[in-house]
């Protein structure tokens, strides 16, 4: 559902571009440019792309080790602190996002 919300946005958006016809608004990327244009965007997500990949591998291995065991309890208490640890991990994100916003302000300013 969020691809196809995506892929309709873009649409949307790219069609509303062409009928301005503004030169300012067309994309000027030429096929042999865009890979050393994605370079800076590459190296920028590269991190959270690693920590996104180490925690999905982390959940799907603590959940096959515990649903593994047989212990329905386990299980239990297992996924509610799992909860737990989701809430903590995105109020964190959301304060780190915050963070980086008003570092990058203060940058521009200088």
């Amino acid at each position: 559902a969020e691809w196809l919300a995506c892929a309709i946005l873009l649409h949307r958006a790219w069609a509303a571009a062409i009928r301005i016809d503004d030169a300012s608004l067309k994309p000027s990327i030429s096929a042999g440019m865009l890979p050393q244009q994605l370079v800076p965007f590459a190296r920028a997500s590269g991190a959270s792309l690693a920590r996104t990949l180490a925690l999905q591998l982390f959940l799907a291995t603590s959940f096959a080790w515990v649903g593994t065991n047989g212990a329905t309890e386990a299980l239990g208490a297992h996924q509610l602190l799992m909860q737990v640890y989701v809430v903590i991990s995105f109020s964190t994100d959301a304060l780190a996002l915050a963070a980086q916003s008003l570092v990058a302000r203060a940058r521009t300013r200088t």
